[in-house]
């Protein structure tokens, strides 16, 4: 058996707000916008109920295979066979999202930043940084999550009030001129990014104490992430406009530029930079854990450490092996909702039905 290390309900909720922030502020406007154009707030605010519905879910099926990972899960709704694939497809898709979310942070400071700099020298002290954290612990990983949540809350903050004299209401119009199957879409977009991906949770539900309480501040951490993210679409349409929002792949990059108080206070990009590329390393290594957790069940390890260092160098490859380029990825943002409802969120589904099915069978008999 892996040694657990114990984390409290509180660095759980900090944990669950990164996750779902995470990358989400680097595409999430520009993809609504392409959708909704200036209707893609009400997609975004429509998706913090949807949310919650997708979070309830998660929280019932924590309580219903109490003290057991999605590994453990899968086998033990599954079966050996069935369980152990389901399993080993789970770990490809977060060895995937990880050599994504890598790739994002080397072509943006890349491309916006240091276009001097190779991709490869930021993806690789990026990497090097997960390593770390990987090798210190998940008690460690969490302690310092809990004081970078401070500083990025901070500067979000900053960021929405000093961008407060560049909002226009006039680029929130025309309202409601979609189909409804546009905000169907638009929902299902801004729930299944955020939200559906939060399966990977169940990596570390064993390890957290259980209070009575857990319920609750599982859903406000969920309200308060998909609220901020709603704040981001919001600002991107008053500040940039519908088009503009479309059209840039960084939308929240290109406001924080238009910053600037009394010829003053100009240049804050950098700090809305450090935020964003700490909240999607905060999920890019919960993902991490996950994986090597994961990994290290399914091959029946008693000790993970010794996979960590080949672990890096596999997602340091694996970071330009993923796509040809950054509009590649972007392209996949059409189709990866759909990809995340069918491979993640509808197998735990899947595993529930099992279970309850089979009680119903041993009630019978």
């Amino acid at each position: 058996m892996l040694k657990r290390e114990i984390i409290s309900t509180r660095q759980m909720a900090v944990l669950v707000l990164f996750f779902i922030v995470g990358d989400m502020f680097w595409f999430i406007p520009t993809v609504l916008a392409s959708i909704l154009d200036s209707d893609a707030w009400i997609s975004s605010l429509l998706s913090m109920f949807t949310g919650l519905v997708v979070v309830w879910f998660i929280d019932k099926c924590r309580r219903l295979f109490p003290g057991l990972t999605l590994m453990e899960i899968y086998r033990t709704a599954l079966g050996k066979w069935l369980g152990g694939l389901c399993s080993l497809f789970f770990l490809y898709l977060l060895f995937n999202a990880i050599g994504v979310q890598l790739r994002v942070v080397g072509d943006f400071v890349t491309t916006q930043m240091m276009p001097e700099t190779p991709a490869r020298v930021t993806v690789l002290m990026v990497t090097l940084i997960v390593v770390i954290a990987l090798r210190a612990g998940l008690a460690v990983f969490v302690k310092s999550a809990e004081i970078f949540i401070m500083g990025v809350v901070l500067m979000f903050i900053m960021f929405i009030v000093m961008l407060l004299p560049e909002a226009t209401l006039s680029n929130l119009l025309p309202v409601f001129h979609h189909k409804a199957v546009d905000y169907g879409k638009g929902v299902l977009y801004s729930t299944s990014f955020p939200f559906f991906q939060m399966v990977t949770l169940f990596m570390f539900f064993p390890s957290m104490k259980q209070t009575d309480g857990w319920t609750r501040d599982f859903m406000l951490a969920s309200l308060v992430a998909s609220f901020s993210l709603f704040l981001i679409v919001m600002m991107s349409l008053l500040v940039l406009g519908d088009y503009m929002t479309e059209h840039q792949i960084y939308a929240a990059y290109a406001m924080a530029k238009r910053i600037s108080i009394g010829r003053f206070i100009e240049r804050v990009e950098a700090l809305l930079v450090i935020s964003y590329i700490v909240s999607t390393y905060v999920k890019m290594t919960i993902n991490a854990f996950a994986f090597i957790y994961g990994l290290s069940q399914f091959l029946g390890l008693r000790e993970q450490r010794a996979m960590i260092f080949p672990f890096g160098l596999l997602i340091f490859g694996l970071a330009y092996a993923i796509a040809p380029s950054m509009p590649f990825i972007n392209g996949l943002a059409t189709i990866w909702p759909f990809w995340d409802l069918t491979n993640i969120l509808l197998l735990v589904l899947a595993a529930v039905i099992m279970v309850v099915f089979k009680k119903g069978e041993t009630r019978n008999t």
